[in-house]
């Protein structure tokens, strides 16, 4: 959700998960494989000097971290959760995590149902993002315990998850061949300017 002053605000975590049911509905209403619904959280990181970071009671965020080392250290965490920079208001730094995966999943069976990807495809995705959140927990657990050295057990299952050729930045990539590009309507549209 982006609010009208440019800035991406989820309010709670049924905010996420509608807009992954907008996903759906324009699959199944267009019905057309040009419609590529991706949802993802937001960059771990409120940029800084963005509005959000520069203003952030403004615009509804708490910051985690303030200076570079404090971000440094987070990109070393065991997890992306605890690389985010940010809370909301409305959603904890877990419920952002949560709803993401979610949202996420939602927007995966939506592509599924609609044929937007294949089966296969699909299954992949939904292996990768459950394994994801179950690693997620474990990690947290380890984290809890402050026996970190235990995260090593954890890393060729976490490997081959990142690994994954489903989802993720493959389905942000177009191909790059002629086929479906009509030349003629796209020449026009060009000319139009």
């Amino acid at each position: 959700l982006i609010a009208e002053d440019g800035v991406n605000v989820y309010r709670t975590p049924q905010s996420v998960m509608d807009t992954a049911q907008y996903c759906g509905h324009l699959l199944e209403r267009f019905g057309d494989r040009r419609i590529f619904p991706f949802t993802a959280a937001l960059a771990p990181f409120l940029d800084p000097g963005s509005l959000a970071f520069e203003n952030p009671d403004t615009y509804g965020y708490r910051l985690l971290f303030q200076g570079l080392e404090q971000h440094r250290q987070a990109l070393l965490a065991p997890s992306w959760k605890y690389t985010i920079n940010y809370e909301t208001d409305w959603m904890s730094r877990q419920q952002l995590v949560d709803s993401a995966y979610q949202a996420e999943l939602a927007v995966n069976s939506f592509k599924e149902q609609y044929g937007t990807i294949p089966r296969v495809q699909a299954r992949e995705t939904e292996w990768r993002l459950k394994t994801a959140i179950d690693l997620l927990a474990r990690i947290d657990e380890i984290v809890a315990s402050g026996e970190e050295q235990r995260l090593a057990q954890l890393k060729a299952r976490v490997d081959r998850v990142n690994m994954s050729r489903a989802g993720g930045k493959r389905e942000l990539e177009l191909p790059m061949s002629l086929i479906g590009i009509r030349p003629l309507s796209a020449l026009r549209s060009l000319l139009r300017g």
